[in-house]
């Protein structure tokens, strides 16, 4: 039986509502990605956080249903599980992926002082809890950077594995880095899960730390120890 919200009883009209989608409250987990999105509206800035607090402005990432860049699947796969405020930082799909990979770390522009890229997450007005850039932080120079910055805010971050066998992965793990890097505050994800894409009409994988990041973020703070 449908759920009835209006209704009068003894003369009296009582009109309900559903409540506003959440936000995501003080307190609660709040996530920082940088990656590629080309086909995101004009209207949201590049190199600069965004906030996404729904599907709505989720699907702004991409307006041409396209799924393009890996912003789009990321966050929405985010949203699908958990409702926490996400920060994007778009940056510019470069000639080659070494290329992308430099404008994901990003850094400050000498002439301007902007910052750039992962350094631009240290604009959001709220307290980070999580960081990552899942499709990028599979290799030692960009998780490192990762790392120090997640040590820098006390976020923790979420790393993509190599694509590599258990024994290798165990061996790059150990390769990075230790607790005076920030590795402490990391999780290292392996495998790639695969979701549905309406765009491909089929099941497409994504980067390892996607999923991981949505779980580590519906639990609290405190209720959750990220390790290598």
């Amino acid at each position: 039986m449908a759920e009835v919200l209006n209704f009068e009883h003894n003369g009296i009209t009582v009109n309900a509502t559903e409540s506003p989608e959440a936000m995501g409250g003080l307190g609660d987990n709040v996530i920082g990605l940088v990656g590629t999105a080309p086909n995101a509206d004009p209207l949201i800035p590049r190199n600069s956080p965004f906030r996404i607090n729904s599907f709505t402005t989720q699907g702004l990432l991409d307006p041409t249903g396209a799924e393009s860049g890996t912003l789009y699947q990321a966050v929405y796969q985010i949203l699908k599980v958990v409702k926490v405020p996400v920060y994007v930082v778009i940056v510019e799909e470069g000639t080659t992926p070494a290329d992308t990979a430099n404008n994901v770390i990003g850094g400050v522009e000498p002439v301007t002082g902007r910052k750039l890229g992962l350094a631009a997450l240290s604009g959001v007005p709220e307290d980070l809890t999580i960081i990552g850039a899942p499709g990028f932080t599979g290799t030692k120079a960009v998780a490192s950077e990762f790392a120090s910055f997640g040590k820098r805010i006390k976020a923790r971050v979420v790393l993509d594995g190599k694509d590599a066998a258990v024994a290798d992965q165990v061996t790059y793990s150990k390769d990075l880095g230790g607790d005076d890097l920030g590795f402490d505050r990391c999780l290292l994800v392996h495998n790639m899960p695969a979701v549905y894409s309406k765009a491909a009409k089929k099941n497409v994988f994504l980067a390892p730390s996607s999923l991981a990041i949505a779980a580590l973020a519906k639990v609290k703070q405190w209720e959750s120890r990220a390790t290598r």
